[in-house]
Protein backbone atom coordinates (compact mmCIF):
# COMPACT_ATOMS: atom_id res chain seq x y z
CA UNK A 1 0.00 0.00 0.00
CA UNK A 2 1.53 3.35 -0.99
CA UNK A 3 2.22 5.85 1.73
CA UNK A 4 1.73 9.53 0.95
CA UNK A 5 4.08 11.99 2.55
CA UNK A 6 3.80 15.72 2.99
CA UNK A 7 5.66 16.28 -0.28
CA UNK A 8 2.97 14.49 -2.29
CA UNK A 9 0.14 16.21 -0.43
CA UNK A 10 1.63 19.69 -0.97
CA UNK A 11 2.31 18.97 -4.63
CA UNK A 12 -1.37 18.04 -5.10
CA UNK A 13 -2.65 21.05 -3.11
CA UNK A 14 -0.43 23.50 -5.01
CA UNK A 15 -1.21 22.12 -8.46
CA UNK A 16 -2.70 24.48 -11.10
CA UNK A 17 -6.12 22.74 -11.25
CA UNK A 18 -6.61 23.09 -7.49
CA UNK A 19 -5.52 26.74 -7.65
CA UNK A 20 -7.94 27.46 -10.52
CA UNK A 21 -10.76 25.64 -8.70
CA UNK A 22 -10.13 27.79 -5.62
CA UNK A 23 -10.10 31.02 -7.65
CA UNK A 24 -13.33 30.00 -9.41
CA UNK A 25 -14.93 29.11 -6.06
CA UNK A 26 -14.08 32.46 -4.51
CA UNK A 27 -15.13 34.45 -7.59
CA UNK A 28 -18.49 32.68 -7.99
CA UNK A 29 -19.16 32.94 -4.24
CA UNK A 30 -18.54 36.69 -4.25
CA UNK A 31 -20.79 37.19 -7.28
CA UNK A 32 -23.64 35.05 -5.92
CA UNK A 33 -23.59 36.58 -2.43
CA UNK A 34 -23.41 40.12 -3.84
CA UNK A 35 -26.42 39.41 -6.07
CA UNK A 36 -28.36 37.79 -3.21
CA UNK A 37 -27.74 40.84 -1.01
CA UNK A 38 -28.83 43.16 -3.84
CA UNK A 39 -32.08 41.20 -4.25
CA UNK A 40 -32.85 41.54 -0.54
CA UNK A 41 -32.53 37.89 0.50
CA UNK A 42 -32.32 37.08 4.20
CA UNK A 43 -28.87 36.50 5.66
CA UNK A 44 -29.49 32.76 6.05
CA UNK A 45 -30.33 32.54 2.35
CA UNK A 46 -27.22 34.18 1.04
CA UNK A 47 -25.12 32.34 3.61
CA UNK A 48 -26.52 29.06 2.24
CA UNK A 49 -25.92 30.10 -1.37
CA UNK A 50 -22.42 31.33 -0.51
CA UNK A 51 -21.42 28.05 1.12
CA UNK A 52 -23.11 25.94 -1.58
CA UNK A 53 -21.42 27.94 -4.35
CA UNK A 54 -18.01 27.80 -2.66
CA UNK A 55 -18.14 24.02 -2.24
CA UNK A 56 -19.55 23.27 -5.71
CA UNK A 57 -18.85 26.33 -7.90
CA UNK A 58 -20.41 25.29 -11.23
CA UNK A 59 -23.43 23.55 -9.71
CA UNK A 60 -24.03 26.19 -7.04
CA UNK A 61 -23.94 29.17 -9.37
CA UNK A 62 -26.12 27.49 -12.02
CA UNK A 63 -28.68 26.42 -9.40
CA UNK A 64 -28.72 29.95 -7.99
CA UNK A 65 -29.33 31.46 -11.43
CA UNK A 66 -32.20 29.03 -12.09
CA UNK A 67 -33.88 29.33 -8.67
CA UNK A 68 -33.51 33.04 -7.95
CA UNK A 69 -36.59 35.24 -7.88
Amino acid sequence: MPVFGWHEIWSILLSPPIFLWLVMSVLFTILVVRDAKKRGYQMSSYLFWGIFTFLLPPLGSIAYLILRK
